[in-house]
């Protein structure tokens, strides 16, 4: 960790994300990278909205320029009391005040990584306390930034739409991950300082791991079961079925979950394969009650059919990082994700990736990858569900041709990530942060 300065740090904001959620992970991962490459002299100061567990110090991939200690907002049990007293900012007309604004005086700039915090999901009150360092780093007039964000879309006419286009075309640079949230910004007028690029987990390495009972391992290093190993080298398909449901809030969380399960075990029955359940999000309850996948899935595993069960096998990355899991992902012959990041792990190695979508997010980064208008990989769980195995068939069938798509466009791709760090680098020079 960093804790003298002889350069003024870069915030990394990731709000309420966490290592926990390996997409997160990815996330910072990679976006430090692109600053270790275009701008490797400062030092990075990190914020969110609840402690990040000191990961960026302690855990499995920390980072080294890391300046200690980071700046979270409040302690879990307070959550409640503090967005009251936000919540009262709005009858106001301005922006919750955040611990890091006292920070941003002396920052390099403010970089907001967060894949889709600046969209609706979390209530009207959550986006303007997510989009709230946005807002002061604006004011105290430090370079500002948002980073492979997807954003929108809001109420469409209403005062908040406005606000938060005057927000967003107030900021210095905005790079967005996929075509939906650029068009969009677009439509509201924001165009000087959008970038399309793509979201810098495009650019995760893999990570191998060693296999219990084949490889020597060492006391604490990281491995897999030989069971799911075999599975591998049999052609296994992933599934990455997740708790959180943003498009079906009318289900209750039992109905979601025997859906869940009618959709598996159809797979199961109709896919003579090993099946892999990827679990990809692993957060605790004080983050995200209600959000973790390795739960979900184990349930879906117990209360598969016997005679169905000895098909599938339970991955329990809750140990493995994103880099390990992308490895696991990248050796499957198909993958099935309601997981954005298990989505971009697969395309990203090239690995038939089905994406059992949620979110415009979802759609953007498809499209941008096969084409507009395509939706032939890519499908509201909703809609697919009672026909997941026939997807899953199918996808199979045309596994040459997929690989042979994602092949041709996927470097390509990731180079929109480096352009996106080219053009922060020129930005800070323009402004004087850098020579």
């Amino acid at each position: 960790m960093t804790e003298n300065l002889n350069q003024a740090p870069i915030i990394i904001d990731g709000v309420g994300n966490n290592d926990f959620n390996r997409g997160d992970q990815a996330i910072r991962i990679t976006v430090c990278k692109l600053l270790d490459t275009f701008l490797p002299q400062f030092p990075r100061l990190y914020s969110s909205f609840y402690k990040r567990e000191d990961v960026e110090f302690n855990g499995p991939c920390p980072d080294p320029k890391a300046v200690y200690p980071s700046v979270y907002e409040i302690p879990r049990k307070m959550q409640a009391l503090w967005c009251a007293r936000a919540d009262l900012t709005r009858v106001f007309n301005y922006y919750p005040g955040r611990k890091i604004r006292k920070y941003m005086k002396n920052a390099t700039a403010y970089v907001l990584t967060a894949g889709d915090i600046l969209v609706m999901d979390y209530t009207p009150m959550g986006l303007r306390i997510n989009s709230a360092p946005c807002y002061w780093a604006t004011r105290e007039g430090i370079p500002n930034i948002v980073w492979g964000a997807s954003i929108g879309p809001f109420p469409s006419g209403t005062a908040l739409e406005r606000r938060m286009a005057k927000l967003y075309g107030s900021m210095d640079l905005l790079l967005v991950r996929e075509s939906q949230t650029f068009n969009y910004l677009q439509s509201l007028g924001v165009t000087e300082n959008v970038m399309h690029v793509c979201d810098s987990a495009f650019n995760l390495p893999v990570v191998p791991l060693k296999v219990e009972g084949r490889d020597e391992i060492a006391p604490g290093e990281r491995f897999i079961p030989r069971a799911l190993d075999d599975a591998l080298n049999a052609g296994a398909v992933g599934l990455d079925l997740s708790p959180y449901r943003t498009q079906q809030k009318t289900m209750s969380d039992e109905q979601w979950f025997r859906q869940n399960l009618d959709a598996l075990t159809n797979v199961v029955r109709k896919v003579d394969r090993p099946i892999i359940l990827i679990p990809h999000v692993h957060m605790p309850n004080w983050i995200f009650q209600g959000n973790n996948d390795f739960v979900f899935q184990t349930r879906l595993y117990n209360e598969l059919p016997d005679d169905l069960r000895k098909q599938v096998i339970l991955y329990d990355s809750r140990e493995h990082t994103c880099m390990e899991i992308k490895w696991v992902i990248s050796r499957l012959q198909m993958i099935g994700s309601m997981r954005t990041h298990a989505c971009i792990a697969g395309y990203s190695t090239c690995t038939p990736t089905f994406a059992i979508t949620y979110s415009r997010k979802s759609i953007g980064i498809y499209e941008d990858l096969f084409g507009a208008g395509d939706r032939k990989w890519i499908e509201s769980f909703k809609n697919v569900s009672g026909d997941l195995a026939n997807v899953v068939n199918d996808m199979l069938a045309r596994r040459e041709e997929i690989v042979e798509r994602l092949q041709s466009v996927i470097p390509g791709y990731q180079r929109l990530a480096y352009q996106g760090g080219e053009r922060v680098a020129e930005l800070l020079r323009a402004r004087g942060k850098l020579d």
